[in-house]
């Protein structure tokens, strides 16, 4: 049985007849009356799962050891609420431990305002449709492994995390949810997730920061979200989801100089990127030939200039030239004097960067 120490007696006076579930006034108030000589030796408790809840609610708010809770198979049709616990202690549920099995079944789990120690839930199958299956909020380390979610809920949200200071995902399936991993205001670590048929995988928003050390068998219509100020960094370390790179569509018999690139792509901040080395071996038009065009989407607000390098064949020199990108998409070469005559290769090479009309 887990003894408690009251707050409301000296260090020293250890209360062998209060137990269970009495609060402290604050955790303040705790680090001045407990000094760490009277920690306690880890505990093991071991109950069904039908019990599992009240053995939760039944522990001290304050945990100054590790508490472990091995719960026997079983189903439950509730849910699992973990609320309102802090201390220097950790706080470790286990169901089918490392491993994605179906013999541990609860319908969602809650966990909240848990301040200042560890939290770690591991190996329950979670069969809710209706609500959303895990919702981590307002904590300070809460691990979430190996969770099996593949029950089909098409509308419903999976895995939730919200102004938690750090958090990881690990070893877990989750399928056929809408947003299936959410992180907002959190340091989400997310290592081996496997499943399908989702609506969007990882989701970051409203500064959140989501890594992925490793990618597992997972996959959803649109893999990587990030809204309003979200990070998705892939194991790389590079940030997610990479810009689309496309070609350009050439115009007037220009083509791409070997390997060299013609592309455009967006940043994350909704800059166009222009890369272009283009070739053309017949005369061109001293003043506005059309080189390429770009899409809606990658189009400036107003008509704009870049610089660019023109090698105008072998018999002429290489020259600065500019080029006009139009807001109907259209980029035009302005030549100068020296166009190359029929025959002669002639090569135009630029980069460039504007924002992208709203």
């Amino acid at each position: 049985m887990l003894r408690f120490i009251s707050p409301f007696y000296r260090a020293g006076d250890v209360r062998d007849d209060i137990v269970h579930n009495i609060p402290f006034l604050s955790c303040e108030s705790v680090d001045s009356f407990i000094p760490n000589r009277y920690f306690l030796p880890p505990e093991t408790i071991t109950c069904n799962i039908e019990e599992l809840q009240n053995v939760i609610d039944s522990l001290p708010k304050y945990l100054n050891c590790n508490v472990i809770i091995n719960c026997l198979p079983g189903t439950i049709t509730t849910g699992l609420k973990i609320a309102g616990f802090c201390g220097p202690g950790m706080l470790t549920i286990n169901g089918q431990a490392n491993i994605l099995g179906t013999t541990h079944n609860i319908q969602n789990i809650i966990i909240t305002g848990c301040k200042n120690l560890v939290v770690t839930i591991n190996g329950f199958n979670i069969t809710g449709t209706t609500t959303r299956i895990v919702s981590v909020t307002a904590s300070n380390h809460v691990n979430i492994e190996w969770m099996k979610i593949i029950s089909s809920a098409s509308t419903v949200h999976g895995v939730l995390f919200d102004g938690v200071a750090r958090a990881e995902l690990v070893n877990c399936e989750i399928s056929n949810r809408n947003r299936s991993i959410e992180t907002s205001n959190t340091k989400l670590v997310c290592n081996n997730i496997s499943g399908s048929g989702n609506s969007i995988g990882y989701m970051s928003y409203s500064g959140g920061v989501l890594s992925i050390i490793s990618f597992g068998a997972y996959t959803a219509t649109t893999l990587f979200s990030i809204v309003q100020g979200g990070i998705i960094i892939g194991p790389d370390g590079t940030l997610l989801p990479r810009p689309k790179i496309n070609n350009l569509v050439l115009s007037n018999n220009w083509s791409a100089v070997s390997t060299f690139p013609y592309s455009y792509y967006k940043d994350y901040s909704g800059n166009v990127i222009v890369n272009l080395h283009l070739q053309k071996t017949t005369a061109i038009t001293v003043n506005g030939e059309p080189i390429a065009v770009l899409p809606v989407g990658y189009r400036p607000s107003q008509k704009l200039t870049a610089s660019a390098t023109l090698e105008p064949g072998s018999s002429f020199p290489r020259h600065a030239v500019t080029l006009l990108i139009e807001a109907n998409g259209n980029i035009i070469l302005y030549a100068g004097t020296q166009p190359a005559p029929p025959g002669s290769p002639c090569v135009v090479a630029s980069s460039f960067v504007f924002q992208a009309a709203a």
